[in-house]
């Protein structure tokens, strides 16, 4: 039905069917002067036919895993932001060699605002088609349930924060697209899906309760539009968070990636290297924090929520930056890469002198600190930074930030480590280090998060000081991940000899 749909569709725009199949050339690596002739030879009504069924299959299953668990009785499928979010990773991947795998109006937008991006009729189709599909996909859970969900933010939400929410994960959606999966300049990568996929397991948990976690406005039109003898119009308002979100991250990315306007890089890149430092550190804490402040409980997938936030931004600006936003991985870098020595590089690559490292941390606290201000002020309340035990807590946050630390300096910092899976190896490290000692107090493994939550905790009781003692044990870990380095990866610190 889809494709018959796409195919009336199509035909309304007065498209040719030329012969002969595509090649199935990954996005990242199109020719940037050939993409509106790629998208002509690629057969425009495969690209129009793969946005509408993509986001139809998209708002369709989003209704399918939400819908069950709302009315009065019924359980909330506690996998239901897990499953959208592989059903997003599914179709970047299987549509994206045809079309992009756009399936989002804002990413659309973000992306025709790039000097390689598609032209403004192509643009106009995609999103046309993307609202239609939207549509679709609403229509057709309401008809398998025959109820829906209104679209609209939370109880207790004012709908300020709601459209914040929108504004922010979508304008972080938009900016790994263009990051991960369409750069011109970049190498290809084999992550840009994973990495799409998981910017919804990041958002989904930590803003599903405050706005319903949309950040897509082809969805919120089939979501509204499923629930319309209960009331229509939030998705007009989502619209303008969602698609100014997509405006933000495009003028951001052309902030980072001069490369890819086609203007001069600029010699010393520290302004855009803390910039990305303060960016990825904001939006791991504000993450954390919406998990922790949830209503009517803290979420019980914070930990996979905190990691594919870490996760993501990795891949997004890690290349810029080196990806530590975490103080303690910057200590780590400082001590375990000497200036001087075979692993230099990755130094050189990210703050280079002590000076920049001081930098680097500022900006991670900035970043920190903003972010949780930002999660307090959207739930109206803080969590609360208060160890059940010391003793505990210091062991299990030298323990694991150790682990984090290490993994970092095994994976990011050796030229043997693989390139693609980093992140993934990263994230993994913080999944574990708070599923193992999230229960007791611990888990903040990063003195930007600890600081962060204990600044934003004193605007509420005036209480601050139990950071510090986070801080010093996250730090010891660190140095003992710097020195595991020397002692039992001894080859990584031996040059070469001159051939």
């Amino acid at each position: 039905v889809a494709f018959a749909w796409a195919q009336c569709i199509v035909k309304s725009f007065w498209v040719a069917l030329p012969s002969g199949a595509p090649p199935v050339v990954p996005p990242q690596q199109r020719p940037p002067e050939t993409w509106d002739q790629q998208l002509t030879m690629e057969i425009n009504v495969a690209c129009l036919a793969s946005e509408f069924v993509g986001t139809a299959l998209l708002t369709f299953t989003v209704g399918c895993t939400v819908v069950p668990g709302t009315y009065p009785g019924e359980t909330q499928n506690p996998f239901a932001v897990l499953g959208i979010a592989a059903v997003l990773t599914v179709i970047v991947y299987m549509f994206g060699p045809v079309s992009g795998g756009a399936v989002n109006p804002a990413v659309t937008l973000a992306c025709h605002m790039t000097k390689f991006g598609p032209s403004r009729s192509k643009a106009a189709q995609y999103i046309v088609v993307q609202l239609l599909g939207g549509a679709l996909g609403g229509l057709s859970y309401w008809l398998i349930f025959g109820r829906a969900f209104n679209l609209a933010p939370g109880l207790t939400i004012h709908w300020a924060a709601a459209l914040t929410v929108e504004f922010l994960f979508t304008f972080l959606l938009c900016l790994v697209v263009l990051n991960a999966a369409t750069r011109f300049r970049g190498p290809p990568n084999e992550f840009y899906g994973l990495a799409i996929g998981f910017v919804i397991l990041a958002g989904g948990y930590s803003a599903g309760w405050i706005s319903g976690a949309v950040f897509n406005p082809a969805v919120a039109l089939g979501v509204d539009l499923a629930s319309f003898g209960g009331g229509f119009g939030w998705c007009l308002a989502y619209w303008v968070a969602e698609l100014a979100g997509g405006v933000a991250a495009a003028f951001l990315h052309k902030f980072l990636r001069p490369e890819e306007e086609d203007r001069p890089v600029p010699a010393d890149r520290t302004i855009h290297k803390l910039v990305c430092e303060a960016l990825g550190s904001f939006f791991l804490v504000l993450v954390a924090v919406l998990n922790l402040a949830a209503y009517p409980r803290p979420s019980p997938a914070a930990a996979l929520s905190i990691a594919a936030a870490l996760l993501v931004v990795i891949y997004a600006l890690g290349d810029i930056s080196g990806g530590h936003f975490n103080p303690a991985v910057s200590l780590a870098v400082l001590l375990s890469c000497p200036p001087d020595g075979p692993r230099s590089e990755f130094r050189k690559s990210s703050f280079g002198t002590p000076t920049g490292f001081g930098q680097y941390i500022a900006a991670q606290l900035v970043g920190g600190v903003g972010g949780a201000c930002i999660a307090v002020i959207i739930a109206a309340k803080a969590p609360v930074l208060a160890p059940q035990n010391w003793v505990s807590v210091a062991i299990a946050e030298l323990v694991f930030t150790f682990l984090l630390c290490f993994v970092v300096l095994s994976v990011c910092t050796s030229k043997s480590s693989p390139q693609n899976f980093t992140g993934f190896a990263v994230a993994f490290a913080v999944l574990v280090g708070i599923t193992a000692s999230g229960n007791f107090g611990g888990g903040a493994l990063n003195p930007a998060v600890a600081i962060g939550i204990d600044v934003a905790q004193a605007v509420f009781s005036m209480k601050f000081g139990a950071s510090l003692g986070y801080t010093f044990f996250e730090l010891l870990g660190a140095v003992a991940a710097a020195g595991a380095m020397f002692l039992l990866k001894p080859a990584e610190f031996v040059k070469s000899l001159p051939s």
